[in-house]
Protein backbone atom coordinates (compact mmCIF):
# COMPACT_ATOMS: atom_id res chain seq x y z
CA UNK A 1 0.00 0.00 0.00
CA UNK A 2 1.61 3.50 -0.93
CA UNK A 3 1.85 6.08 1.21
CA UNK A 4 -1.13 8.59 1.79
CA UNK A 5 -0.79 11.71 -0.18
CA UNK A 6 0.46 14.64 1.31
CA UNK A 7 -0.95 18.39 2.16
CA UNK A 8 1.21 21.02 1.66
CA UNK A 9 -0.07 24.09 3.57
CA UNK A 10 1.95 27.09 2.63
CA UNK A 11 2.61 30.49 4.30
CA UNK A 12 3.37 33.53 2.03
CA UNK A 13 5.65 36.55 3.67
CA UNK A 14 8.64 35.55 4.89
CA UNK A 15 8.21 31.65 3.48
CA UNK A 16 7.90 32.75 -0.30
CA UNK A 17 8.21 36.18 -0.65
CA UNK A 18 9.71 39.17 1.06
CA UNK A 19 7.23 41.66 0.90
CA UNK A 20 8.54 44.64 2.66
CA UNK A 21 6.99 47.71 4.48
CA UNK A 22 6.40 50.39 1.67
CA UNK A 23 4.66 54.20 1.39
CA UNK A 24 1.44 54.10 3.17
CA UNK A 25 -1.49 54.29 0.81
CA UNK A 26 0.62 52.54 -2.30
CA UNK A 27 0.94 48.78 -3.22
CA UNK A 28 3.98 46.96 -1.39
CA UNK A 29 6.49 45.55 -3.62
CA UNK A 30 6.80 41.80 -3.67
CA UNK A 31 9.76 40.05 -4.46
CA UNK A 32 9.59 36.28 -4.88
CA UNK A 33 11.98 34.16 -2.81
CA UNK A 34 15.02 32.32 -5.01
CA UNK A 35 14.25 29.38 -6.65
CA UNK A 36 9.93 29.86 -6.03
CA UNK A 37 9.89 29.02 -9.82
CA UNK A 38 11.28 25.75 -8.97
CA UNK A 39 9.36 25.28 -6.27
CA UNK A 40 6.51 26.13 -7.56
CA UNK A 41 7.01 23.50 -10.52
CA UNK A 42 7.61 20.45 -7.95
CA UNK A 43 4.55 21.09 -6.49
CA UNK A 44 2.57 21.31 -9.93
CA UNK A 45 4.22 18.39 -11.55
CA UNK A 46 4.51 15.91 -7.96
CA UNK A 47 1.44 13.95 -8.22
CA UNK A 48 1.93 12.94 -4.38
CA UNK A 49 1.08 16.35 -3.67
CA UNK A 50 -1.52 18.53 -2.97
CA UNK A 51 -0.71 22.30 -2.13
CA UNK A 52 -3.24 24.82 -0.17
CA UNK A 53 -1.94 28.21 1.09
CA UNK A 54 -2.76 29.69 4.49
CA UNK A 55 -1.73 33.43 5.19
CA UNK A 56 -2.40 35.26 8.41
CA UNK A 57 -2.19 38.46 5.61
CA UNK A 58 -5.48 40.11 4.25
CA UNK A 59 -7.12 38.42 1.82
CA UNK A 60 -6.66 40.70 -0.73
CA UNK A 61 -2.75 40.87 0.01
CA UNK A 62 -3.16 37.25 -0.10
CA UNK A 63 -4.68 37.39 -3.90
CA UNK A 64 -1.61 39.90 -4.98
CA UNK A 65 1.29 37.95 -3.25
CA UNK A 66 0.04 34.27 -4.47
CA UNK A 67 0.01 35.74 -8.31
CA UNK A 68 3.45 36.91 -7.83
CA UNK A 69 4.44 33.90 -6.06
CA UNK A 70 2.99 31.28 -8.28
CA UNK A 71 1.76 32.74 -11.71
CA UNK A 72 0.04 30.28 -14.01
CA UNK A 73 0.84 27.91 -11.94
CA UNK A 74 -1.79 28.87 -8.96
CA UNK A 75 -4.45 27.37 -11.00
CA UNK A 76 -2.54 24.02 -9.55
CA UNK A 77 -3.61 25.79 -5.36
CA UNK A 78 -6.33 23.33 -3.97
CA UNK A 79 -7.50 26.33 -1.73
CA UNK A 80 -6.14 30.01 -0.65
CA UNK A 81 -6.99 30.58 2.78
CA UNK A 82 -6.39 34.23 4.64
CA UNK A 83 -6.78 36.26 7.57
CA UNK A 84 -10.34 35.45 7.73
CA UNK A 85 -10.19 31.69 8.69
CA UNK A 86 -8.14 32.49 11.54
CA UNK A 87 -10.48 33.28 13.85
CA UNK A 88 -10.00 36.58 14.87
CA UNK A 89 -12.63 39.12 16.42
CA UNK A 90 -13.37 42.06 14.15
CA UNK A 91 -11.01 44.52 15.98
CA UNK A 92 -7.74 42.00 15.97
CA UNK A 93 -8.75 41.15 12.23
CA UNK A 94 -7.46 44.98 11.22
CA UNK A 95 -3.99 45.42 13.81
CA UNK A 96 -1.19 43.74 14.13
CA UNK A 97 -1.62 40.78 16.48
CA UNK A 98 -0.47 37.32 17.24
CA UNK A 99 -2.04 34.41 14.93
CA UNK A 100 -1.81 30.89 15.71
CA UNK A 101 -2.25 28.42 12.43
CA UNK A 102 -4.43 25.43 13.93
CA UNK A 103 -4.31 22.98 11.66
CA UNK A 104 -7.54 21.20 13.20
CA UNK A 105 -9.00 23.85 11.75
CA UNK A 106 -8.42 22.39 7.99
CA UNK A 107 -9.09 18.74 9.51
CA UNK A 108 -12.27 20.08 10.43
CA UNK A 109 -13.06 22.46 7.55
CA UNK A 110 -12.19 21.60 4.00
CA UNK A 111 -14.38 20.45 1.53
CA UNK A 112 -12.53 17.37 0.92
CA UNK A 113 -12.88 16.36 4.82
CA UNK A 114 -16.77 16.71 4.36
CA UNK A 115 -16.73 14.77 1.28
CA UNK A 116 -14.22 12.05 2.35
CA UNK A 117 -13.60 11.67 5.72
CA UNK A 118 -10.34 12.13 7.44
CA UNK A 119 -8.79 12.84 4.15
CA UNK A 120 -6.12 14.63 5.89
CA UNK A 121 -5.03 14.64 9.07
CA UNK A 122 -2.04 15.19 11.15
CA UNK A 123 -0.68 11.82 9.05
CA UNK A 124 -0.07 13.48 5.69
CA UNK A 125 -0.11 17.34 6.17
CA UNK A 126 2.90 19.67 6.66
CA UNK A 127 2.79 23.34 7.61
CA UNK A 128 5.59 25.46 5.26
CA UNK A 129 5.96 28.65 7.56
CA UNK A 130 8.87 30.22 8.81
CA UNK A 131 7.17 31.00 12.47
CA UNK A 132 7.71 28.59 14.91
CA UNK A 133 4.94 30.33 16.84
CA UNK A 134 2.17 30.13 14.41
CA UNK A 135 2.46 26.14 14.37
CA UNK A 136 2.99 25.84 17.70
CA UNK A 137 -0.05 23.74 18.16
CA UNK A 138 1.26 20.96 15.90
CA UNK A 139 5.37 21.18 16.10
CA UNK A 140 5.82 17.70 14.31
CA UNK A 141 3.53 18.71 11.02
CA UNK A 142 6.24 21.69 11.07
CA UNK A 143 8.37 22.63 8.59
CA UNK A 144 10.41 25.45 9.65
CA UNK A 145 12.72 27.52 7.22
CA UNK A 146 14.64 30.20 7.06
CA UNK A 147 12.90 34.00 7.52
CA UNK A 148 12.99 35.27 3.97
CA UNK A 149 13.83 39.29 5.21
CA UNK A 150 15.62 42.19 4.65
CA UNK A 151 19.02 40.77 4.96
CA UNK A 152 18.89 37.81 2.74
CA UNK A 153 17.00 40.11 0.17
CA UNK A 154 19.87 42.09 -0.11
CA UNK A 155 22.51 38.86 -0.26
CA UNK A 156 20.33 38.09 -3.52
CA UNK A 157 20.60 41.48 -4.54
CA UNK A 158 24.75 41.48 -4.20
CA UNK A 159 24.70 38.03 -5.84
CA UNK A 160 22.60 39.32 -9.12
CA UNK A 161 25.18 42.41 -9.36
CA UNK A 162 28.45 40.16 -8.73
CA UNK A 163 26.60 37.87 -11.52
CA UNK A 164 26.71 41.29 -13.79
CA UNK A 165 29.79 41.84 -12.88
CA UNK A 166 31.36 38.38 -13.73
CA UNK A 167 33.17 37.19 -17.15
CA UNK A 168 30.92 34.32 -19.22
CA UNK A 169 31.51 30.89 -18.34
CA UNK A 170 33.41 31.92 -15.20
CA UNK A 171 32.62 29.20 -12.59
CA UNK A 172 30.13 29.96 -9.65
CA UNK A 173 29.14 29.36 -6.32
CA UNK A 174 25.49 28.91 -5.30
CA UNK A 175 25.05 32.89 -3.74
CA UNK A 176 21.09 32.81 -3.77
CA UNK A 177 19.40 31.93 -0.90
CA UNK A 178 19.10 27.78 -1.38
CA UNK A 179 16.05 27.17 1.17
CA UNK A 180 13.06 26.10 -1.59
CA UNK A 181 15.52 23.62 -2.90
CA UNK A 182 16.05 22.26 0.58
CA UNK A 183 12.43 22.29 1.02
CA UNK A 184 11.76 20.54 -2.21
CA UNK A 185 14.50 17.76 -1.16
CA UNK A 186 12.48 17.63 2.03
CA UNK A 187 8.80 16.89 0.31
CA UNK A 188 10.65 14.25 -1.69
CA UNK A 189 11.37 12.81 0.80
CA UNK A 190 7.97 13.05 2.97
CA UNK A 191 6.25 12.14 -0.15
CA UNK A 192 7.59 8.84 0.94
CA UNK A 193 6.39 8.49 4.58
CA UNK A 194 3.78 6.65 6.22
CA UNK A 195 3.22 9.34 9.15
CA UNK A 196 4.55 13.26 8.53
CA UNK A 197 4.21 13.78 12.23
CA UNK A 198 6.14 10.63 13.31
CA UNK A 199 8.69 11.26 10.61
CA UNK A 200 9.37 14.71 12.26
CA UNK A 201 9.14 13.54 15.15
CA UNK A 202 11.85 10.85 15.20
CA UNK A 203 13.94 13.83 13.61
CA UNK A 204 13.75 13.19 10.16
CA UNK A 205 14.02 16.75 9.03
CA UNK A 206 17.87 16.85 10.57
CA UNK A 207 18.71 13.44 7.54
CA UNK A 208 21.06 11.93 10.79
CA UNK A 209 22.70 15.22 11.57
CA UNK A 210 21.38 15.97 14.78
CA UNK A 211 23.53 14.56 16.90
CA UNK A 212 26.41 17.08 15.09
CA UNK A 213 24.67 19.86 17.18
CA UNK A 214 23.84 17.71 20.40
CA UNK A 215 20.63 20.14 21.45
CA UNK A 216 16.97 19.98 21.65
CA UNK A 217 15.45 20.93 18.30
CA UNK A 218 13.28 23.76 18.29
CA UNK A 219 10.25 22.41 17.69
CA UNK A 220 10.66 19.88 20.44
CA UNK A 221 11.10 22.71 22.50
CA UNK A 222 7.81 24.25 21.62
CA UNK A 223 6.51 21.19 22.09
CA UNK A 224 7.10 20.96 25.59
CA UNK A 225 6.24 24.61 26.25
CA UNK A 226 2.86 24.60 24.70
CA UNK A 227 -0.30 22.72 25.67
CA UNK A 228 -2.83 22.56 22.99
CA UNK A 229 -6.49 22.22 23.53
CA UNK A 230 -9.26 20.70 21.43
CA UNK A 231 -11.55 23.24 19.92
CA UNK A 232 -15.09 22.09 19.15
CA UNK A 233 -15.66 19.31 16.47
CA UNK A 234 -18.92 21.63 14.73
CA UNK A 235 -19.48 21.98 11.21
CA UNK A 236 -18.71 25.29 9.80
CA UNK A 237 -19.57 27.14 6.71
CA UNK A 238 -17.12 25.74 4.12
CA UNK A 239 -16.92 29.47 2.51
CA UNK A 240 -17.46 31.97 5.25
CA UNK A 241 -14.72 33.07 7.41
CA UNK A 242 -14.92 30.87 10.47
CA UNK A 243 -15.95 32.83 13.00
CA UNK A 244 -15.01 31.57 16.62
CA UNK A 245 -11.07 31.56 17.94
CA UNK A 246 -9.35 28.99 18.06
CA UNK A 247 -8.85 28.01 22.04
CA UNK A 248 -5.25 27.26 23.31
CA UNK A 249 -3.60 27.55 26.29
CA UNK A 250 0.12 27.95 27.01
CA UNK A 251 2.64 27.77 29.99
CA UNK A 252 4.24 30.34 29.13
CA UNK A 253 3.40 34.06 30.65
CA UNK A 254 4.99 35.79 27.51
CA UNK A 255 3.76 34.24 24.21
CA UNK A 256 7.08 35.46 21.70
CA UNK A 257 9.38 33.62 19.45
CA UNK A 258 11.16 31.18 21.72
CA UNK A 259 14.88 32.43 22.03
CA UNK A 260 17.15 31.19 18.41
CA UNK A 261 17.85 27.39 19.11
CA UNK A 262 19.47 25.32 16.66
CA UNK A 263 16.55 23.40 13.65
CA UNK A 264 17.71 21.67 10.68
CA UNK A 265 18.79 24.22 8.81
CA UNK A 266 20.91 25.49 11.22
CA UNK A 267 23.21 22.83 10.50
CA UNK A 268 25.53 23.45 6.97
CA UNK A 269 25.68 19.76 6.39
CA UNK A 270 22.31 19.07 7.09
CA UNK A 271 20.76 21.79 5.00
CA UNK A 272 23.04 20.82 2.28
CA UNK A 273 22.24 17.50 1.97
CA UNK A 274 18.66 18.39 1.70
CA UNK A 275 19.46 21.04 -0.82
CA UNK A 276 21.11 18.01 -3.05
CA UNK A 277 18.63 16.19 -2.93
CA UNK A 278 15.73 18.71 -3.69
CA UNK A 279 17.61 19.56 -6.84
CA UNK A 280 17.99 16.04 -7.89
CA UNK A 281 14.37 15.34 -6.93
CA UNK A 282 13.78 18.51 -9.63
CA UNK A 283 15.76 17.76 -12.34
CA UNK A 284 13.87 14.33 -11.96
CA UNK A 285 11.13 15.66 -13.11
CA UNK A 286 12.26 17.65 -16.12
CA UNK A 287 12.55 21.06 -14.40
CA UNK A 288 15.25 23.73 -15.01
CA UNK A 289 17.02 24.27 -11.79
CA UNK A 290 17.71 28.14 -11.23
CA UNK A 291 17.57 30.64 -9.09
CA UNK A 292 14.60 32.68 -10.89
CA UNK A 293 15.92 35.87 -9.81
CA UNK A 294 16.57 38.76 -12.73
CA UNK A 295 19.48 40.13 -13.24
CA UNK A 296 19.88 43.44 -13.48
CA UNK A 297 17.72 45.45 -16.37
CA UNK A 298 15.71 42.35 -16.80
CA UNK A 299 12.38 41.81 -15.74
CA UNK A 300 11.10 39.21 -13.34
CA UNK A 301 9.17 36.36 -14.39
CA UNK A 302 6.57 34.76 -13.39
CA UNK A 303 6.61 30.93 -12.43
CA UNK A 304 5.54 28.33 -15.21
CA UNK A 305 6.61 25.32 -16.04
CA UNK A 306 9.61 24.49 -18.20
CA UNK A 307 9.21 21.05 -19.24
Amino acid sequence: MSPPRKLVVLDLNGTLVFRPPGPSGKPRKIHPRPYMNVFAQFLALHSGLDTMIWSSAQPHNVETMVDRAFGSLRSGLKHVWARDTLGLSQRDFSRKVQTVKDLNILWRDLPEQVLEKERYSALNTVLLDDSALKAHLQPYNHLPLPEYDAALRKNDLAAIEEIDKSAPGEPRQFRFDPSLLAVVGVLDELVRQDSVCAWIHADGLWAGFKDWVGVTPQSDMLALNLIPQEIPQESKGLTAPIKKKPRWRDRRKNLEDPSPSPVWFSNQLCFEHWVARGTKAAEKLGIVVHHGLPLSGSPNPLPSLTK
